[in-house]
């Protein structure tokens, strides 16, 4: 934003709310003060920051867009804008990038989170698979969890996987008893 003063700040504003307007004379109205701000605005921006600018609105049921400063200003940057090269177009301020890099390592962290959580995971499977049972008595609730989800995802995994192998005719079919699954050995 260009300001005049030194320590001037934005004026809070309350929210827009983008609906249709029922009532036909107060749409108009609407439709007029909102297209005079838009017009003061953009004035105020092209001289303020010394850039060229235009505004062009379709209005309700107009059949030409009404255009501000003038149509042949209006074509003039148009044509400039879709003249600039794709990187120009896609230029960011700082305060974009920032934001935009900001986003974009959140997501990294939270990805790895979620790859060191398996990671952890699996240490607790293998360890309890291996008889270390004790690991097991000092895990939190959350990494209980963990294991529970990750024990029943690798056995429905093998399960789908023994089914498509035995489908294939790769491997000749299984009877399966209703035996109960095997205890820990853990004391």
């Amino acid at each position: 934003l260009c300001f005049l003063r030194k320590h001037a700040r934005p004026i809070a504003r309350k929210k827009v709310h983008l609906q249709w307007i029922v009532n036909n004379t107060a749409r108009h109205a609407t439709y007029k003060r909102r297209y005079k701000s838009l017009t003061k605005k953009t004035s105020d921006l092209a001289t303020l920051c010394g850039i060229k600018a235009c505004v062009v609105v379709f209005g309700e049921g107009e059949t030409q867009p009404v255009v501000w400063p003038s149509k042949l200003e209006a074509k003039r940057v148009l044509k400039k804008s879709k003249a600039m090269p794709d990187k120009f177009k896609q230029m960011q301020n700082q305060e974009d990038f920032l934001h935009s890099r900001i986003s974009m390592l959140q997501d990294q962290v939270c990805k790895l989170n979620h790859y060191n959580r398996e990671l952890e995971t699996a240490d607790l499977l293998h360890e309890s698979i291996y008889g270390q049972c004790a690991v097991l008595d000092t895990a939190t609730m959350e990494a209980l969890n963990n294991l529970r989800w990750m024990v029943y995802t690798k056995t429905m995994e093998a399960k789908e996987r023994l089914r498509e192998l035995v489908g294939e005719g790769s491997l000749p079919k299984l009877q399966t008893s209703p035996a109960s699954p095997p205890q820990p050995s853990c004391t």
